[in-house]
């Protein structure tokens, strides 16, 4: 709004106040407080006749090259407001203009000298293409103006990354690995082999004795006789021992026969381990 609004209001104008822009300080009646940047521009813009919503938010941020959602716009508003009630003005004296913006309706005299404030001036050229950051305050973006040309600015150049040091091979993990490797594959052939061949003394069994349908096998590799296993089992019962299909086997730490009775059903044998724990003799 220019100032033919201002001369239009004139009927409800405040008591006056003093503005120090240098110090952005407002006092009335030895009354003062101290504004912000923001409220200061907006301050000043009202004292120049501006009262378009828009024209104020670009003199406050646009100028500075900074782009603010409304909420800020209301907020320096109210916080203006609340400095003039500090002095003892009222709160009406920025009056709402609905749809429009605000008018100031009292006398406020500046008590140092400014620069003039140049309206032709909105926005810089190419500021669409700056980039954009965001206000703490309201979360809205901010555009960082271009600097102008006579302003150098050095830009520091990236200092390269260090290049890491090629590490030692840990050749103890490599031989490990091919370790693990071919003894797997040496396991799975014994394996193979043991199934497919086995060992050579279970390659198969004789018969030794037989009497009366009672007959005592061993192992192909053993030369014992019946009266030697009967011998070295002589903690069992003969009659136990050999009766029915028996097998003999002798390993390094154990001798044991198993007896096995055919029943006449031709069902299942019921066969009878006798075991005798310690060094073969």
């Amino acid at each position: 709004m220019k100032q033919t609004d201002a001369e239009s209001a004139q009927r409800g104008m405040e008591p006056a106040c003093l503005y120090d822009p240098e110090l952005m300080q407002l006092t009335r009646d030895e009354k003062t407080a101290q504004l912000g940047s923001n409220e200061s521009d907006f301050l000043l813009a009202l004292i120049d006749g501006v009262s378009d919503k828009e024209l104020l938010i670009s003199r406050v941020w646009g100028e500075r090259g900074l782009v603010v959602s409304d909420g800020s716009y209301y907020k320096t508003l109210h916080t203006l407001r609340t400095h003039f009630s500090v002095i003892g003005l009222s709160r009406h004296a920025i009056k709402t203009l609905p749809r429009r913006g605000v008018l100031l309706l009292c006398t406020v005299t500046l008590s140092s000298q400014r620069e003039p404030h140049d309206d032709s001036v909105q926005t810089e050229p190419g500021a669409e293409n700056t980039p954009i950051q965001y206000l703490a305050e309201s979360g809205a973006p901010t555009l960082l103006p271009e600097p102008s040309s006579a302003q150098a600015v050095v830009i520091p150049a990236p200092a390269p990354s260090p290049v890491p040091a090629p590490q030692p091979r840990n050749y103890f993990r490599i031989i490990a690995g091919y370790a693990v490797v071919l003894g797997g594959l040496v396991m799975s052939v014994v394996y193979a082999w043991l199934i497919l061949c086995g060992p050579p003394e279970l390659e198969g069994w004789k018969a030794i004795w037989s009497e009366n349908g009672h007959t005592l096998y061993v192992e192909s590799s053993e030369k014992l006789s019946r009266d030697d296993i009967a011998e070295h089992m002589k903690p069992f019962d003969p009659n136990l021992l050999f009766s029915g299909t028996s097998y003999y086997v002798r390993k390094p730490l154990s001798q044991l026969v198993i007896s096995c009775e055919k029943p006449e059903s031709k069902g299942e044998a019921i066969c009878t381990n006798y075991q005798i724990v310690g060094k073969k003799p």
